[in-house]
């Protein structure tokens, strides 16, 4: 093939067709398709619940917001609030929620020992200088009652 030839300068550089929007849009669909797919995946994984033992090795690693299920244990009233400890298998850790946070989906609006529970809550880090050692103590503060079991 002689690159002088004129007769030949389509073999040498061949044009695409020319693609109406609609075609060029159709491309993008599966690139869409998988964008929104792994956008959905992490957003998702906000969702899925998180063990107490993770949130205490390493409180500061995870968003503020967690999903945590387990059982009631002690509880201490409050003044228009109450804590509670929750337990899983892999610790425990205390809830501060108020009363209107506390009331379950069926709208029942207290929580009793032994209960088995889904919330959702923010992580909270409260340092304590007690006789000049400063510890912290990190908590759960109840945006939610998920879901809410009898014992």
């Amino acid at each position: 093939m002689n690159s002088r030839n004129p007769s030949l300068w389509f073999l040498k550089s061949p044009r695409p067709p020319r693609q109406s929007p609609l075609a060029k849009l159709l491309r993008l669909v599966p690139k869409i398709a998988a964008g929104s797919l792994l956008l959905a995946l992490l957003l998702g994984g906000c969702s899925r619940v998180t063990t107490i033992q993770d949130i205490k090795n390493r409180p500061r690693r995870w968003f503020s917001t967690v999903q945590l299920q387990g059982t009631v244990g002690d509880r201490v009233p409050l003044i228009g609030a109450e804590v509670y400890e929750l337990k899983d298998p892999t610790g425990e850790i205390w809830v501060l929620t108020n009363d209107a946070q506390q009331s379950s989906p069926e709208g029942d609006p207290s929580l009793n020992t032994g209960e088995q529970v889904k919330i959702q809550g923010t992580i909270r880090i409260e340092e304590i200088t007690i006789a000049r050692q400063t510890t912290e103590e990190v908590y759960i503060e109840q945006q939610q009652l998920i879901e809410k079991q009898p014992p």
